[in-house]
């Protein structure tokens, strides 16, 4: 079983947040502006690929670009970000 210490070990610095939902997938997000050309697709793969280099293989099951207005102070959750939901394989 993925717990989010593992995963929080080898995204910390590249996912704003590392959580899991109640279906107990791993939930990361990623907070932006500007999306400067990166999507939940490309931010979903890139983790992937950081996790199996550390000997976690994981899938993706799901991943989503919310677009949220600008508030100062709001968590990462409420504002724009990158989403990816992932599973151990």
């Amino acid at each position: 079983m993925l717990t989010v210490k593992q995963v929080r070990a080898v995204l910390e610095g590249y996912a704003d947040s590392i959580g899991k939902n109640k279906d107990g997938h791993i939930v990361l997000r990623r907070a932006f502006f500007y999306t400067n050309g990166m999507s939940g697709e490309k931010f979903a793969d890139s983790a992937i690929k950081r996790l199996a280099e550390a000997g976690i293989p994981t899938r993706i099951v799901n991943t989503a670009v919310i677009w949220k207005a600008f508030r100062g102070g709001a968590s990462v959750a409420q504002g724009s970000h990158f989403k990816a939901v992932l599973v151990a394989q």
